[in-house]
């Protein structure tokens, strides 16, 4: 919960209480059950909200040298208030959402830090994405 204030997120969780919703986490779509499973059970709609809920370093040499972090750890970091260390040059490899969040937070905490190169994100995702 990296995108979004505490005391927002908690003002949202509050509305959805009015609402007949299910929230599954920490269980693999595919493995601990399937879509067809849930509307067997008497859901209506099935919404898979999966999201990058992990970093993906496949085959990636040099993932564990010092200064390489991954974006959803640092955007984490960053949002519980701990201490992030971030140098003179930047580099946030990829493009999507998780990508430019973690320039513009970049951004934020060294000034002198540009921008991104690659993929441009989906607009509608951060205002200023």
């Amino acid at each position: 919960h990296y995108r979004m204030p505490n005391h927002e997120l908690l003002i949202d969780l509050k509305r959805f209480n009015r609402f007949d919703l299910t929230f599954i986490q920490g269980k693999r779509v595919g493995v601990d059950f399937t879509p067809e499973e849930l509307l067997t059970q008497g859901y209506r709609a099935v919404f898979l909200a999966i999201g990058a809920s992990a970093a993906n370093f496949p085959g990636s040499r040099g993932r564990s040298l010092p200064g390489v972090l991954p974006a959803l750890e640092f955007l984490y970091d960053v949002n519980q208030g701990r201490p992030v260390k971030v140098g003179q040059q930047i580099v946030v490899i990829g493009g999507g959402d998780v990508a430019v969040d973690a320039v513009r937070t970049s951004r934020r905490l060294a000034p002198h830090c540009l921008g991104h190169h690659g993929v441009p994100p989906d607009p509608r995702g951060v205002p200023g994405g």
